[in-house]
């Protein structure tokens, strides 16, 4: 018989909600007052194509060095070349040289480098400026996934760790109806190299039984993978077709996949 989950770690965004407008204005900040500014269609169309598996592959790392071109398709074709080979990809996980495309952020994060458009302070204030605009947007959280994470909180303990500050994600929950839904928060956990260290924080001995441990995310590599290898069980939620897969326990496209899952988990 299965071990019963006694713990449930959540990833914030792209899990606890789904957005798929964003990465037009991230793209729009991107490349403002640049020489790529012109490349502003093309590059809303190239993430598209990435996100339903016609360009690149999710799930795999790629080099962030700057690829020289005055020309998009060419930038294109370079990019797919930027891959790096399994044998070399867990070696180079660490290197700030490098980036896996575990979702639509990463991606986006990945074409501003890749076009030498982006330093740190940059990408930091396109992202910045692009949650902006979705809060602005009226962005709302799911009533649904909410009942049901109450529901579970009565049977487990539920864990919310974000790489996002503290600042970011406490006015996000508000914005989402998700305020004080959890019973422990960590922010700025620095996924993956953080995880394993929050969840021994918040859920002290439990890694010792890692079958009764949930962990729920969008970004198998920040979210699923540190736990996996240790034996915890792992859901990812995906909402893209057509795109390479991680490994993975159990997978959802929706919010409301989400939720149903956590209600049959505790029935």
């Amino acid at each position: 018989m299965e071990e019963r989950i006694k713990a449930i770690v959540f990833d914030l965004d792209g899990t606890l909600y789904q957005d798929f407008s964003f990465y037009k204005p991230y793209i729009r900040f991107m490349v403002e007052g640049t020489e790529k500014e012109t490349w502003e269609q093309k590059l809303v169309e190239y993430t598209e194509e990435v996100l339903c598996g016609k360009r690149l592959k999710m799930n795999a790392f790629y080099r962030c060095a700057a690829i020289r071109t005055d020309n998009p398709e060419q930038y294109f074709d370079l990019a797919e070349r930027a891959i790096l080979p399994d044998v070399q990809a867990e070696e180079s996980a660490d290197s700030c040289g490098t980036i896996y495309l575990g979702d639509a952020w990463a991606v986006l994060t990945f074409i501003g480098y890749s076009l030498g458009l982006f330093g740190a302070e940059r990408c930091q204030q396109t992202y910045l400026r692009t949650r902006r605009v979705m809060e602005e947007s009226g962005l709302q959280g799911s009533k649904r996934l909410r009942d049901a994470i109450q529901k579970a909180n009565a049977f487990c303990e539920t864990i919310l760790l974000s790489n996002s500050n503290v600042e970011t994600a406490q006015e996000l929950l508000k914005q989402l109806g998700y305020a004080g839904l959890f019973a422990k928060e960590r922010f700025s956990v620095e996924k993956p190299r953080g995880l394993i260290d929050a969840v021994e924080s918040c859920l002290p001995g439990m890694l010792g039984h890692p079958k009764a441990l949930l962990a729920v995310g969008d970004h198998a590599y920040n979210d699923l993978d540190p736990l996996s290898r240790l034996g915890c069980r792992t859901l990812w939620v995906n909402p893209y077709s057509g795109i390479q897969e991680p490994a993975y326990d159990v997978c959802v496209k929706t919010t409301v996949q989400l939720a149903d899952y956590l209600d049959d988990l505790f029935e």
